[in-house]
């Protein structure tokens, strides 16, 4: 190795004698240029390799622009260590690159939120395609697709909603498909005069009977209050996530036959009028 250094020096003596000056920078700069193009490569093809290996459930244009990130950044360091090698100050170097990184930040701050969010959903596996979740608090659904700066979500309408993954990573989400179930709360109200342990013994035998209701975790019948109406019952059953409104459905449906089969009534909101007679208001009764 001393030889070599001994070597380039000697090359380098005799270059600048010929005024050919600084030829150990010329060649530091061309050799730390090839090595950082060399670990780019290298980083990309390890990228690439590990998504086919592992299923991260994004578009090919979220995954090509990672490996774009990847790529040209370490690129770019090459390319600086190479110009701070030629004689190119450090603090004029980074002060343009400081620059430039800001007015770009500055000029696609939104963008570079989203996919900034997309890198982070794709590194954590926050969510994949097929997953239910809610986002921002309103919109539930089922993911269709993880896009570069957006995911698309089918909604129970079969709508189609695309938002943006900056909005999400900022709100709250929530992924029913982590658990594979979700619970179905449901309020039941019967007559105070009906029997009320029959009532509930007729919802938990509903409860059970049910072919979406899990066992485990296992279904909650009891009490909620005491209203207006009568006596308010909560349900709380537990279902697939894709079978939420299938197990409204039918465990609203059963539940009406059976306590209509027990005589046990849900009572119908209804309001009493009392009508004062014409004849209570006639002056022959003392009215003025």
């Amino acid at each position: 190795m001393s030889q070599l250094l001994e070597l380039l020096s000697r090359t380098n003596d005799s270059f600048t004698s010929i005024g050919f000056p600084h030829f150990l920078r010329i060649f530091w700069a061309v050799l730390f240029f090839l090595v950082g193009r060399w670990l780019a490569k290298r980083a990309r093809r390890l990228f690439l390799s590990s998504v086919e290996n592992r299923e991260f459930h994004v578009t090919r244009k979220v995954i090509l622009a990672i490996d774009g990130f990847i790529y040209y950044g370490i690129l770019l360091i090459a390319i600086s260590i190479s110009l701070v090698t030629l004689g190119l100050p450090i603090n004029s170097l980074f002060t343009v690159i400081i620059l430039i990184i800001v007015v770009i930040a500055i000029a696609m701050q939104t963008t570079l939120n989203n996919l900034a969010a997309t890198i982070i959903f794709v590194a954590f596996q926050t969510f994949k395609p097929g997953d239910w979740v809610n986002v921002l608090d309103r919109t539930f659904g089922q993911v269709k697709e993880i896009q570069l700066f957006s995911t698309v979500i089918l909604t129970q309408e079969q709508s189609t909603v695309t938002v943006p993954n900056g909005d999400i990573l900022k709100s709250n989400i929530v992924n029913y498909s982590v658990l594979g179930y979700r619970r179905v709360d449901m309020v039941v109200t019967i007559k105070y005069q009906d029997d009320l342990l029959k009532a509930k013994q007729i919802m938990e035998e509903v409860l059970a009977t049910n072919e979406h209701v899990l066992a485990d975790p296992k279904p909650v019948v009891g009490v909620l209050s005491l209203g207006e109406r009568g006596v308010d019952f909560s349900l709380r059953p537990f279902a697939p996530v894709d079978a939420y409104w299938d197990t409204m459905f039918s465990v609203t449906e059963q539940v009406k036959l059976r306590l209509s089969e027990a005589g046990v009534s849900i009572p119908v909101f209804q309001q009493d009028v009392h009508l004062i007679g014409s004849d209570v208001l006639s002056p022959k009764n003392g009215a003025q």
